[in-house]
């Protein structure tokens, strides 16, 4: 049994008609496979929560823009659009307050 044949039969996708062409099927995650990752994930996101309750605004605030930054970056590899250069979609780093132009991380 194929992969995908293993994932619908225990209900984490779906099969269904492409929107556009009558020829494919589109897979899509099910309820109860989005309920089972969510069940796997909330004690990590309680763990973040308790650690980021102390932070004030702008601790908030340049872990945010750090994230935002790591996921553009991933993103890249992910797609195969990176060749060693610096990501143009990186806006490139630390606030020295809410608001104020971003520096460069690390620096």
């Amino acid at each position: 049994m194929a992969l995908v044949d293993r994932l619908v039969a225990v209900d984490h996708l779906a099969r269904e008609p492409h929107p556009d062409d009558r020829r494919r099927i589109a897979l899509q995650a099910t309820e109860h496979a989005r309920g089972e990752v969510a069940a796997a994930l909330a004690p990590i996101v309680e763990d973040f929560a308790r650690i980021t309750e102390c932070l004030d605004e702008q601790q908030a605030a340049t872990v945010l823009d750090f994230l935002r930054d790591a996921t553009a970056v991933l993103h890249e590899y992910a797609a195969g659009s990176r060749d060693g250069q610096q990501s143009r979609s990186v806006t490139g780093g630390r606030r020295s307050a809410p608001g104020s132009p971003r520096g460069t991380w690390g620096r």
